[in-house]
């Protein structure tokens, strides 16, 4: 029997989240893509492509880096079957086995370039988002027992050990997990449709492949702006779900919006939520401005030094951890003509 889907605690989702490319500004935009290859229960593909391009002074736009990782995973969150980077990072290999879960950050870092080119950079920033789109994909198996249950198979596994207190979602004695100690499941909260990530500009965004059914897709846009005293940063982020009916609804959006002076520091930062599933989870942004006076550069370590997953957000401090890109975009302007 179906089971009717609780709604998303914030519902904002953006009308227009991508704005016109402003002449000087550096721009990155990723996706990743995590798709079913024979039913909820068989393998898994996930698909991620960046591109980093810049509008110079008379607003064409030219890209500069661009890169894309492909895996095949034996089930949802399950072990990686094969994996590849392109431009080509060395000992990937190793990957193979494991999963995209916990502890896989650990081991791509001692086999990536200690001097990445542009392009590599890029690909290295493509496999460290995994781990997130990788949890976030736990919602398909859950949604397909919910509105599927003859073609789930078993009940998904309770996730309430491995995730308690994982975030401020998840935290113990929050909705999520009461919900779990009542009824013995996850609920696979639905979001509100999702809006186009339609761009004034024809290469605003990279290119996207179509989204098929009962696919997640995670996206993200890094914009830099020049200013006189400094540079303005613009960011959103998307996580979004197309189910069988060609419907995609989206489950986590943020965007971001900071002023660094021209040494580098965070003079200003902001994070809106527009779409988040939980009651918890809103009350996290509160907690960016902490990173006011850091050096951009700083800004990944110390998110992951101060930054209590309880009282937090797993996919804003990744979307903080992205920041990390900032410097290479603001290289393309140093050289843009």
């Amino acid at each position: 029997m179906q089971q009717p889907a609780p709604s998303a605690a914030v519902r904002n989702t953006l009308s227009d989240p991508t704005p016109r490319l402003l002449p000087g500004t550096a721009r990155r935009t990723t996706s990743c893509d995590t798709a079913g290859v024979a039913g909820p229960l068989g393998s898994v593909t996930m698909t991620a492509i960046g591109r980093d391009a810049i509008a110079d002074s008379a607003g064409s736009v030219r890209t500069r880096s661009c890169a894309r990782c492909d895996l095949r995973l034996d089930g949802w969150q399950g072990v990686i079957e094969q994996i590849s980077a392109q431009p080509a990072l060395t000992e990937l290999g190793h990957l193979v086995g494991h999963s995209t879960g916990h502890g896989f950050r650990k081991r791509l870092s001692g086999s990536l370039p200690t001097e990445p080119t542009a392009s590599e950079s890029l690909a290295i920033a493509l496999l460290d988002d995994l781990p997130g789109a990788s949890i976030v994909s736990s919602y398909v198996p859950i949604r397909e027992a919910m509105t599927a249950p003859s073609l789930a198979g078993d009940p998904p596994p309770d996730p309430s050990a491995s995730y308690a207190n994982a975030c401020a979602g998840w935290q113990e004695g929050g909705t999520m997990l009461t919900l779990i100690a009542r009824t013995g499941r996850a609920s696979a909260i639905v979001g509100p449709p999702a809006t186009p990530l339609r761009s004034p500009d024809e290469h605003g965004w990279h290119e996207l492949p179509p989204l098929p059914p009962n696919g997640m897709r995670r996206v993200r846009r890094l914009d830099v702006i020049p200013e006189d005293q400094g540079s303005r940063i613009d960011s959103h982020f998307r996580d979004t779900h197309r189910d069988d009916q060609g419907i995609e609804t989206v489950l986590h959006e943020y965007s971001l919006h900071a002023r660094l002076d021209r040494g580098g520091r965070i003079k200003q930062i902001v994070a809106v939520p527009h779409v988040l599933p939980l009651p918890e989870c809103p009350a996290v942004v509160s907690g960016v401005s902490r990173l006011v006076g850091q050096h951009i550069a700083d800004v990944a370590s110390a998110v992951r030094q101060d930054f209590r997953p309880s009282t937090s957000c797993t996919h804003l401090n990744d979307m903080l951890r992205q920041l990390a890109a900032v410097p290479w975009l603001g290289s393309y302007q140093a050289t843009s003509g």
